[in-house]
């Protein structure tokens, strides 16, 4: 466990789980809906939380690191986020 979560209370750090299980979805998505759409779906699934503050959630290109808005089948990609969580900043990504 991440010194941050540690920080986090015990029933803050399960509801924290629901930033991974978050981008997991998003993953899913994203093999059948545009850039915009999962960004804005996940946006919407974070202002539904009472304890989590979405910073930001961005799509970038893997070689880059650039946020990009429209896919492309010969690029690689990665979703990043950041949570505040009780003054805590989780960060957190995953391949898409």
């Amino acid at each position: 466990m991440s010194s941050r979560n540690e920080r986090l209370s015990k029933p803050l750090r399960q509801k924290a789980s629901f930033i991974y299980n978050t981008l997991l979805t998003a993953k899913e998505k994203f093999g059948t809906e545009s850039v915009n759409y999962v960004l804005d779906w996940v946006k919407e699934q974070f202002n539904k939380q009472e304890d989590l503050e979405l910073e930001y959630i961005e799509i970038t290109d893997v070689e880059s690191l650039s946020p990009v808005t429209r896919k492309n089948e010969k690029l690689k990609y990665r979703a990043f986020i950041a949570v505040y969580a009780d003054g805590v900043r989780l960060i957190d990504n995953i391949a898409l």
